[in-house]
């Protein structure tokens, strides 16, 4: 298991020194996929400071948001007191009974672990999810150099360690391996973001539980 729990502290500064949030609404163009779910239970993991929480709070009543950092649970229990919120680490078995949600969204931070720790993460999800649920979900393309790709020591491949930081990147077959077990992907697209002050090449990929 990683030894990620210095990171809390790293990720906690960093919140507190940029509570603002990104103009990304990538999630937007997917709401017709909500419909069917006249009320969803949804769960935004690895949920930072909120990003997507004003789009998820339309779609339902019922959102919980999970992030490792406490900072980021703090703002967002400030900001959005009818989400429910807790301080989670992934690396553990996820606190919810199977099949409670019916839409999981995870925006860019399913990238920090090994192969096996990856591959249990997404058993988890699909352990929570309902079937025919969907899960939303970004992460880092290997195509991605200018927020790490190829710095460091290559422990696996396409996972880096540099500074102390753990970053896994995915191609197109590391998204079919990993996510092809239990769901099935109805969209994979590798996109350019500007989210950030430096552009961030990344896959946006929707999948939904295999029944």
């Amino acid at each position: 298991m990683e030894n990620m729990d210095r990171h809390q502290e790293n990720w906690d500064a960093y919140y507190k020194s940029n509570p603002e949030k990104f103009d990304d609404p990538w999630l937007e163009k997917y709401v017709h996929l909500f419909d069917p779910f006249p009320a969803p239970v949804i769960l935004d993991l690895g949920c930072g400071n909120g990003n997507n929480l004003p789009f998820l709070i339309k779609c339902s009543a019922t959102v919980y948001a999970c992030d490792y950092s406490k900072e980021a649970i703090h703002l967002v229990s400030s900001e959005f007191p009818i989400v429910k919120t807790s301080v989670l680490d992934m690396r553990t078995p996820l606190p919810f009974a199977s099949e409670k949600f019916e839409v999981i969204v995870s925006d860019l931070s399913l990238h920090y672990y090994s192969k096996a720790m990856t591959e249990r993460i997404f058993q988890e999800l699909a352990r929570i999810l309902k079937q025919n649920g969907l899960l939303f979900v970004r992460v880092n393309s290997v195509l991605d150099v200018l927020h790490g790709f190829g710095k460091g020591d290559e422990l696996e491949p396409h996972y880096f360690v540099s500074d102390g930081r753990h970053k896994r990147f995915f191609d197109s077959d590391d998204i079919d391996d990993y996510f092809g077990k239990a769901f099935r992907i109805e969209v994979k697209e590798e996109k350019k973001s500007n989210r950030s002050s430096r552009e961030k090449i990344l896959w946006e990929i929707v999948l939904r539980k295999k029944v």
